[in-house]
């Protein structure tokens, strides 16, 4: 029973992430979309307005998902993080990256400044799907429980 409901905290958990980061990452690619530098500027405040009550947060609901599979299921945990660890260190980088190049480039001044930590957010926010995406499809190859070295 308590398995059952710390696998539904972990679903929700999840959806959360997915349904905010569909938000968040979309931003990204829009932010990249936008044009050069002078003529994409309204855009890109509008796109820093919009996502900048929710970026951070956003990734809190991984954090407490991979906490919960962590204490909760940690022989799983391990087998997971061991297969996945280059997808998901990527993913991890391509987050550390994006969450920073969008606070240097609201706090720069300088034109080159903002480009270079813009060119860095719209590239993480291309990257970092692709690597949970890649983790997600090597999931699924593992479907079997067994193949992971478990009895259930």
């Amino acid at each position: 029973m308590l398995a059952d409901t710390a696998l539904a905290v972990m679903w929700v958990g999840l959806t959360c992430y997915a349904l905010f980061g569909g938000a968040d990452f979309g931003a990204g690619v829009w932010d990249l979309l936008a044009g050069g530098a002078r003529r994409g500027d309204a855009q890109r405040r509008l796109i820093e307005h919009s996502i900048g009550p929710i970026w951070e947060a956003n990734h809190v609901w991984l954090i407490f998902v991979i906490v919960l599979l962590w204490s909760g299921f940690s022989p799983v945990f391990a087998a997971v993080m061991s297969t996945l660890y280059v997808p998901l260190t990527l993913a991890a980088l391509g987050i550390i990256a994006r969450g920073a190049a969008f606070a240097f480039r609201k706090a720069s001044n300088e034109l080159w400044q903002r480009r270079l930590f813009g060119a860095c957010f719209a590239i993480s926010s291309l990257v970092t799907p692709f690597f949970r995406r890649r983790a997600q499809e090597l999931m699924a190859e593992f479907t079997d429980v067994e193949q992971l070295g478990f009895d259930l």
